[in-house]
């Protein structure tokens, strides 16, 4: 019996997401991050950790978290 994480895994896996690795690469580009000084305050670090993949991967970070715009990096679309 496939437990409900092992079907997310079988499920994401039908459908071509690919697992991505944090790289040395993404944790270096942490320090390239800056907030606006008018944004509210956003304190959840592995969020940082997935923009800077975003950045690092040339990919985008889609979110729904309307904090993550005051990081003004073009990876960070906010729905």
């Amino acid at each position: 019996m496939t437990t409900g994480a092992g079907k997310l895994t079988e499920y994401c896996r039908e459908s071509g997401f690919l697992r991505l690795p944090v790289s040395e690469e993404s944790i270096y580009e942490l320090h390239t991050l800056v907030r606006s000084p008018e944004a509210k305050p956003h304190k959840e670090p592995f969020d940082r950790l997935l923009i800077c993949q975003a950045k690092t991967e040339d990919m985008l970070f889609i979110t729904h978290d309307s904090l993550l715009a005051g990081y003004d990096e073009p990876c960070v679309v906010t729905l």
